[in-house]
């Protein structure tokens, strides 16, 4: 078959454009999320809240002067996250999950009229948990979710001073400028949320909790 010019033509275009066609590039992964130095001055300051809140029992036996006698903190290693399944149903897995119950809580905290977009942003940030990293300060010390499923929180505590306590902690939501919204368990396992506004000097303070 013979092809006409017109044709002919055509094809030698076609052609040219596609050794002229530029590559397309693969697709570039996105990083996975993780917590940055913000994230952890929020959760420090949380801590130094829950520090400061223990009330030794009256018939505790003083420790050894210094850093050993202030509460110490165990914090489990990774965040908590928002349960994928109903925990009354299928139960919690270690470490424990942000359950409706425990999300609500952090709604309660939220600046006012801010609740259903800080709530969303909230649960979005805490769909995977994640490992903290990073030092939250002196007497601040990680262990796995694990453990503390496997032993009550008196043994894990045992050997610490008294008012220390075993805390959960939640990836911060940013409501609004300059605050910060996290769930957070200590002293048994209660669950609460704070509301932490941040100054001008930058440091982070509570400012409301559940």
């Amino acid at each position: 078959m013979r092809v006409g010019p017109g044709l002919a033509a055509l094809f030698v275009a076609l052609a040219a454009a596609a050794a002229c066609r530029e590559p397309v590039p693969p697709p570039v992964a996105a990083p996975p999320p993780r917590l940055d130095a913000g994230d952890l001055a929020v959760m420090k300051a949380l801590i130094d809240s829950v520090r400061r809140g223990a009330t030794p029992p009256e018939n505790a036996v003083p420790a050894t002067s210094g850093l050993a006698s202030e509460p110490h903190v165990l914090i489990v290693d990774t965040t908590l996250a928002v349960c994928d399944r109903d925990p009354r149903v299928f139960g919690t897995p270690p470490g424990g999950c942000l359950g409706p119950e425990w999300v609500a809580q952090v709604t309660r905290v939220l600046p006012p009229g801010s609740a259903r977009t800080g709530t969303m942003a909230f649960e979005n940030r805490n769909r995977r948990r994640l490992p903290i990293q990073g030092s939250l300060g002196a007497g601040v010390t990680p262990i796995s979710a694990t453990l503390i499923d496997g032993l009550a929180e008196s043994a894990l505590l045992r050997e610490h001073p008294p008012g220390s306590a075993v805390v959960t902690i939640s990836v911060p939501a940013y409501p609004a400028p300059r605050t910060a919204a996290v769930a957070y368990s200590a002293r048994q396992g209660e669950a609460g949320a704070a509301r932490l506004e941040q100054t001008a000097d930058g440091r982070w303070s509570v400012v409301a909790t559940r």
